[in-house]
């Protein structure tokens, strides 16, 4: 019953809107009105009743100045309460104060600064918009539109000619913008022998990831790293680094795992970066 009632007489809901532009002391048909349906001459009768007498008795255990009524049988006497006057239920209609308030120590309390500040959010957004640029670290840059809330997909075009697909995702350290270099190189099975993979990846200096997918049980690889941005006005070079570094190293990765002469863009990967953006670490 608490939980029904609850859903309804709730802060801000119809009622207590309706109530709250009163203007005045609400009466009895301005409150709440629960409506119990039950079958006349039924035992379902004596069954509201009790559901009744119970949560007023939970007010009374829960308020201050209430006393507990005697103790009821947990059986109905069909027979013999059926045919007796039963007085109506009234319940409480002041004000009620509870037995257990909050101590007045419990609400003072030294006021500190907020560690992010209300615009820190659209603050970081901001700065990873502004890295969408046609070059990054001496790289051309071709960048994917529409892509998932922090984070950028795009695919660097590197010396050599190939092209090399990452994303970029945004994530807050302490109060510092850590954005993360995420470049996919192809997927293996985990039935292969991994000790190739191993060698490759001792040999550079960005992480490899294995992603376990759920469909196909293979491993999607990848080569990622971070950078911790300062200034806003060195986004670009500190990040430019970040992508010229992993791509490059995603390419000569892919080159030595795969020789079937794999060179894809961004959009044979974006499903899977798309995934990675949400999945986040």
């Amino acid at each position: 019953m608490e939980q029904r009632i609850g859903r309804i007489d709730r802060v801000r809901s119809q009622t207590d809107r309706r109530l709250t532009a009163l203007g005045r002391e609400p009466a009895g048909a301005d409150r709440l009105q629960v409506h119990l349906p039950y079958l006349q001459d039924t035992v379902e009768v004596l069954q509201v009743e009790r559901v009744l007498g119970r949560m007023d008795t939970f007010l009374r255990l829960m308020h201050e100045g209430l006393a507990p009524p005697t103790t009821e049988s947990r059986r109905i006497d069909v027979g013999h309460e059926l045919l007796a006057v039963r007085p109506a239920v009234a319940g409480d209609t002041e004000p009620l104060r509870s037995a257990f308030p909050i101590p007045e120590w419990a609400t003072k309390g030294t006021r500190h600064t907020l560690a992010v500040q209300e615009t820190w959010s659209a603050t970081i957004h901001e700065r990873l918009a502004r890295l969408a640029v046609p070059s990054l670290g001496g790289l051309s840059i071709t960048w994917s539109e529409l892509p998932p809330p922090g984070a950028l997909l795009g695919t660097a075009t590197l010396p050599n000619g190939r092209v090399q697909p990452f994303t970029l995702l945004q994530r807050s350290e302490q109060g510092h913008i850590v954005l993360r270099c995420v470049s996919p190189i192809g997927r293996t099975d985990p039935q292969d022998d991994p000790e190739t993979i191993i060698q490759s990846a001792m040999a550079l200096s960005c992480r490899v990831g294995a992603i376990l997918t759920r469909e196909e049980r293979t491993y999607d690889l990848t080569v990622e790293d971070d950078v911790l941005l300062g200034k806003a006005a060195d986004d670009a070079a500190r990040v430019g680094l970040l992508v010229r570094r992993v791509t490059t190293q995603a390419d000569a990765m892919e080159q030595d795992q795969f020789d079937d002469g794999r060179d894809a863009a961004i959009d044979v990967f974006v499903s899977d970066l798309r995934k990675e953006a949400h999945h986040g670490d």
